[in-house]
């Protein structure tokens, strides 16, 4: 992520765990992209080295990379008590120079819609190719946006039932979101009450990526998309997907 979008949330790794921590429905998917890639991967965006950690697991050779401290501290702990060796860096997505090159780059679990902007985009991709071999793959995914989200008004609150719970006892009780057509950018705001009936809001904004845009994004970086899928498991991209899953390679 960058710094632009690096809040409280992503400084809490507990919180951001219990209220946004992934399914690992998508490890068997990235883990497959490792074994048929030589060479050290890099995992952007890495926060607690959840798919970096998998990764080294099978041996693989990993470099994890995040902006945030919180969360790669989270991310060494985890590889020590599992006697997993990782070279973690904090460095920005849009600015992060390591000196060497890749042959495989992960952006996991909607990494690329921190990016907000299209200056930050063009940073990212400029930094991307300086690290990859010719030839070298991306894989990345990010949500299918969802127009029945994206119109809501976004003033109106939505309940929600027996929500997500922090360790420290806050729980999910309402939602809302808005959407800026204009920059694609949707922000989500969850609302918290804590055990001593306090209440707090939550909000994460992520950058929308639709279908045909992202396939010419990549390619106007310098990538060619070798799949576009609904899904980790190969599902078309249709109607029902909720997510974008591209393997694109480096030209």
């Amino acid at each position: 992520m960058s710094k632009s979008d690096v809040g409280t949330l992503y400084q809490v790794p507990e919180e951001y765990e219990a209220l946004l921590g992934a399914d690992n429905v998508d490890l068997p998917y990235y883990l497959g992209l490792a074994k048929a890639a030589r060479g050290e991967v890099l995992d952007l965006a890495t926060g607690r080295g959840r798919v970096a950690l998998a990764l080294a697991a099978t041996g693989a050779k990993v470099c994890g990379l995040d902006i945030s401290r919180a969360m790669l501290d989270q991310a060494r702990l985890q590889a020590q008590t599992r006697g997993l060796a990782i070279d973690w860096v904090q460095a920005d997505l849009c600015d992060f120079h390591l000196g060497r090159t890749f042959d495989l780059a992960l952006l996991p679990y909607n990494g690329l819609q921190h990016l907000h902007a299209a200056p930050q985009l063009d940073a990212f991709f400029a930094c991307l190719r300086e690290h990859l071999t010719p030839g070298a793959r991306i894989g990345l995914d990010v949500h299918l946006p969802q127009p029945a989200i994206l119109t809501r008004d976004p003033e109106e609150w939505f309940g929600v039932e027996e929500g997500p719970r922090t360790p420290q006892g806050w729980q999910v009780s309402a939602e809302r979101s808005a959407y800026d057509p204009a920059t694609q950018v949707l922000t989500q705001t969850w609302r918290l009450g804590g055990p001593d009936g306090a209440s707090r809001d939550v909000a994460l904004a992520l950058r929308q990526f639709f279908p045909q845009e992202l396939r010419a994004l990549l390619t106007v970086q310098g990538f060619r998309v070798l799949q576009n899928q609904g899904g980790f498991q190969g599902q078309s991209l249709a109607a029902g997907a909720l997510k974008q899953v591209l393997l694109a390679k480096y030209c």
